[in-house]
């Protein structure tokens, strides 16, 4: 698995210097804006993009067909592709957090809400990638795209429904946020393991019924 994981890092390796320029561009439209939340959707959307880029990258090198005749199993394949989404997620977040915090520290005015804003998108991704995923092992990259973009819609329609319900029965959820952030955090991540136990289980089995 090593291998595999190294192996995909070197390939994002050749995007870094393309990404690091809408990065910094992203930075620049928060200081003019003075908001720390373009750049913090972006960075976590930035290391979940870069899934489907390995992935394609894969499908375009014919590699995840050769990778079968290697002593490398289907599990330890579809293993390493959510380890690298988590790691590349995490980076994300990681990164929107400390651009957050400079640029708050720049400004002047250090707001919680904008540190912990990266913590309440990352999980959006998380469940997009895992239903997209098994569908990208399933059927490939292309024809997983649809259900990426579909994924995306549901969750924004569940959540824009969600704040307008709460709004009608009187919760402020910047309010919840700030009191009980914490628990709203726990409450994410079991929500998020548990899409990606059942999307690892699915994907293994899609990998393993897929026809090449």
């Amino acid at each position: 698995m090593k291998g595999l994981l190294i192996k995909d890092l070197c390939y994002l390796r050749s995007y870094g210097k393309q990404y690091g320029i809408v990065l910094l561009f992203m930075i620049a439209w928060g200081v003019i804006m003075k908001s720390a939340s373009y750049v913090s959707i972006y960075a976590v959307l930035m290391g979940g993009m870069l899934i489907l880029t390995t992935m394609s990258l894969d499908e375009a090198a014919h590699f995840d067909m050769q990778v079968l005749t290697m002593p490398v199993s289907r599990k330890k394949y579809v293993q390493e592709k959510y380890i690298l989404m988590l790691l590349l997620i995490g980076t994300g977040v990681f990164l929107a957090f400390l651009i957050s915090f400079g640029q708050g520290i720049y400004t002047g005015n250090v707001e919680a809400a904008d540190l912990l804003y990266s913590i309440w998108v990352a999980p959006v991704f998380v469940i997009t990638y895992s239903v997209t995923l098994p569908v990208i092992f399933k059927k490939g990259v292309e024809k997983a795209r649809y259900m990426y973009i579909f994924v995306m819609l549901i969750i924004g329609a569940v959540v824009f429904s969600g704040i307008k319900i709460l709004a009608f029965l009187g919760i402020d959820l910047d309010q919840v946020a700030e009191t009980s952030p914490m628990k709203i955090i726990i409450v994410m991540l079991a929500i998020c393991a548990a899409f990606i136990v059942v999307s690892f289980r699915i994907s293994v089995r899609m990998l393993k019924n897929r026809e090449w």
